[in-house]
């Protein structure tokens, strides 16, 4: 199956949802995704598939997400794990504190955030993510994301 797909690598596969929305409690959220395989030459399937995967894959995705489901899953969370239930002041302060980080953006009642990965390098909103491939690694270096045509479509940021 391996070589199969080693096979299939040269063709630029890519699998998106453009679309994947989910009703719940009376919100919806968003989460589209594409992930792929870009310019892989003859010589890139003798690599090893991580490597191969670590210089050709891109992949993004992005979710817009009601602050009230975060609420509502941390409560229900909690009560499936038998612990003490976080106040909503909590649950707050965790959304603010993934917001200063640059991990989500507020956008009104929701929080947005976009993944993207390309060429070995992972950025979140923009900012590359120190540590994770072997692009930039200052945790203050914003790359333009690498998205395929039909990954350009995500309204977030």
């Amino acid at each position: 199956m391996q070589t199969d797909l080693m096979a299939l690598a040269a063709f630029n596969p890519e699998f998106a949802l453009d679309k994947l929305t989910v009703d719940y409690a009376g919100k919806r959220g968003e989460f589209p995704c594409a992930l792929g395989l870009q310019g892989v030459t003859a010589a890139d399937t003798g690599l090893p598939p991580m490597a191969m995967l670590m210089t050709r894959a891109h992949a993004t995705s992005a979710m817009r997400l009601p602050v009230a489901w975060i609420r509502q899953l941390s409560q229900e969370g909690s009560a499936r794990l038998q612990s003490a239930v976080p106040a909503p002041a909590v649950v707050d302060a965790m959304v603010d504190a993934a917001v200063d980080s640059g991990h989500m953006v507020r956008d009104g009642d929701y929080v947005t955030s976009s993944l993207d990965f390309s060429a070995g390098t992972m950025t979140v909103n923009g900012t590359v993510v120190s540590g994770a491939g072997k692009g930039p690694q200052s945790a203050g270096d914003r790359i333009a994301p690498s998205r395929s045509s039909r990954m350009k479509s995500f309204p977030y940021p």
